[in-house]
């Protein structure tokens, strides 16, 4: 029997660690196993592990996601930035459900589906810049693409200003989420940040002259009763969507390719019947999600798997470790796009679900249908892959792949 003090912690469960990088689940499933809710003191946490314990914790509305209120030495207050005012992730109602009442309109069924069109379209018109045989999937078309349906769903057209939120996004990202972060990429995520809001910023007062469409200038004329946004909400909001929907986006197009790829009956079985596709969207998520963790702050002390955690303490739930529970989930490790029941924790849970879920589906949907109807064959490159390294992030820094039209 694995004591708690033998569990991985602190790095070791983060893809800077070689182990955990290759293969997190294997990890995770022997903490849950042998300690479904334990104590981190390296970074200041509990970690909670299976999926029944997962989805009580999101779901619980008196758990807190402000790190501010964490206890002293926990891993908000020795690791993140609390001296800016949070992004809507890591408000606490009644800030959270204002903030969130306003925005919402953007991102309905109704706005996703208007929006299938242009989706499949920015797809097809990268494919179309690809001539080569064999190329690297995720800065050919996986960032390009993410990065292009949120310009668009914002309502940024001038290609000049999409050029920027690619590398942007990465950098004050790295800056942020990184446990690993040097003041160097701190300062750069900084400066880079600036950068971000003075471009929101001027979009926002163009849109105040001239409304328009899109993401921003519904945040601009949002209005309930007397509430409004205000313009740093606005930015702030902004900066949540571009990284949000950027990052997540392209890392599930790699994982997603990758499952596929490594099991062709199952790539085969949705190329003979593209009804699938939806279905199979949800596998990737559930199979290979790109948000490993969400955190949460018990408002009172309580008790998880038989662990006590006091008021204040830092919660990690791992949504990777409750997507791989074989408790919930039959056959649990196989990769299966006809699966029954493919529910998943991959855009959290309770009411700081993920706001661009449906929209997240939407571009899945149409971006790998895109590329099965261009390539009669996708298949692995000599070239090989590599995982990114941020942490709390699972996504591929490079994927080679070879094609035949």
């Amino acid at each position: 029997m694995t004591t708690e003090d033998e569990q991985p912690k602190g790095i070791q469960l983060t893809p800077l660690d070689d182990a955990y990088r290759e293969n997190p689940y294997k990890i995770l499933r022997h903490i849950q196993e042998h300690s479904p809710a334990y104590y981190d003191e390296v970074f200041g946490r509990y970690i909670v592990s299976r999926h029944d314990d997962v989805q009580s914790i999101l779901r619980n509305r008196d758990y807190w996601v402000d790190g501010r209120k964490a206890n002293p030495g926990t891993f908000p207050q020795k690791l993140m930035d609390l001296t800016e005012e949070p992004m809507m992730i890591s408000m606490d109602n009644p800030d959270h459900k204002r903030l969130r009442g306003l925005v919402t309109r953007a991102f309905t069924q109704k706005a996703a589906e208007a929006m299938r069109g242009r989706v499949r379209q920015i797809a097809e018109e990268l494919l179309d810049s690809i001539q080569e045989s064999e190329f690297e999937f995720v800065t050919r078309f996986a960032a390009p693409f993410a990065i292009s349906v949120i310009a668009n769903m914002m309502g940024f057209s001038r290609k000049e200003d999409q050029a920027h939120f690619n590398d942007w996004s990465d950098i004050f990202m790295n800056a942020i989420f990184s446990v690993g972060a040097s003041e160097e990429q701190r300062a750069l995520g900084k400066e880079v940040q600036g950068k971000l809001r003075d471009l929101f910023m001027h979009e926002i007062e163009a849109k105040r002259l001239q409304p328009g469409e899109g993401l921003i200038a519904d945040m601009v004329g949002a209005q309930e009763g007397d509430e409004r946004l205000s313009d740093g909400e606005i930015v702030r909001m902004c900066e949540l969507v571009l990284i949000a929907g950027n990052v997540t986006t392209r890392d599930t197009l790699g994982n997603g390719l990758k499952a596929l790829l490594k099991h062709p009956a199952q790539m085969q079985k949705l190329r003979a019947n593209p009804k699938l596709m939806p279905n199979a969207v949800e596998e990737m998520l559930r199979y290979d999600c790109p948000v490993q963790a969400s955190g949460r702050i018990p408002s009172e002390d309580t008790v998880v798997s038989g662990c006590p955690i006091s008021k204040g303490e830092f919660i990690y739930t791992s949504l990777a470790a409750a997507n791989h529970d074989p408790r919930t989930y039959p056959d649990v490790d196989k990769f299966d796009i006809e699966r029954e029941d493919v529910h998943h924790h991959a855009f959290g849970g309770g009411s700081h679900f993920c706001l661009g879920a449906i929209l997240a589906r939407v571009e899945l949907q149409e971006a790998f249908a895109a590329l099965l109807a261009r390539y009669r064959t996708i298949a692995f490159s000599d070239q090989g892959y590599q995982y990114d390294r941020v942490p709390n992030f699972r996504g591929l820094a490079q994927f080679w792949i070879k094609v035949e039209t």
